[in-house]
This record gives structure tokens, sequence and C-alpha cells, in this order.
């Protein structure tokens, strides 16, 4: 499920949570399951290990300097990202399942 309503998460229904906005919709995050965040608008995220919640959290911020200059290294050949295959976001769960199998070097990118 893609969603941007937190109301529609209710329960602990979902092994897997990742969370873009940083609302922090723990709760949605079945025990034992997995909770990973690359925004905290909301402050830190909540101590889950008692529930058994595995939780990642990388910050992500804006640089547009360093866009441009990995774009210019992209344009002229300098870097070449290796991708193996690319996924709609409707694809996620055949996104996960290319993943899983491992095989060629490269990225699985999901393109939203």
């Amino acid at each position: 499920m893609v969603t941007t309503d937190p109301h529609a998460l209710r329960g602990r229904d979902y092994d897997a949570v990742f969370d873009t906005f940083g609302a922090f919709v723990t709760d949605a995050v079945a025990d034992g399951g997995r909770y990973a965040s690359v925004a905290t608008q909301a402050g830190p995220v909540p101590d889950l290990s008692s529930r058994g919640v595995r939780t990642t959290v990388n910050q992500v911020r804006e640089d547009g300097p360093a866009l441009r200059r990995l774009t210019e290294l992209v344009d002229r050949g300098s870097l070449t990202p290796r991708v193996h295959a690319t996924f709609g976001l409707q694809e996620i769960h055949a996104a996960h399942a290319r993943f899983a199998r491992g095989g060629p070097s490269g990225k699985i990118a999901v393109l939203f």
C-alpha cells in the first residue's frame, strides 16, 4: 500500500513500513517487523525494540551543487550508475523478489 494518509495505516498489520515523510506511523508495523525512514520531521524515531521491530533511519538532505556535479559526471560518462533493473512503484513486489534472488551486480531501482 502506498498512502499519504497516516490514518490509513491503523493497526499492526504491516511487516515493513518505509516512511518518506517523517510521520512516524510506527503503530502500523507488526511486532517483529521492520521500520525504515528517510525523514525525521517529527523528531527521533520512537524506540520499538520492546516489540522486536528493527528500525533504520537515514538522513536525506538537499545538496543542489553536489547533485549538479554528479549529473555532470554522468553526462560526461565519467560515472556510470550500475542499475540491473528498474520497476515502477506498482511493481514493488516484483522488485523485492528480484532483489531477493541476488545475482548480477547492479542496483534494483524503484521509480516513483
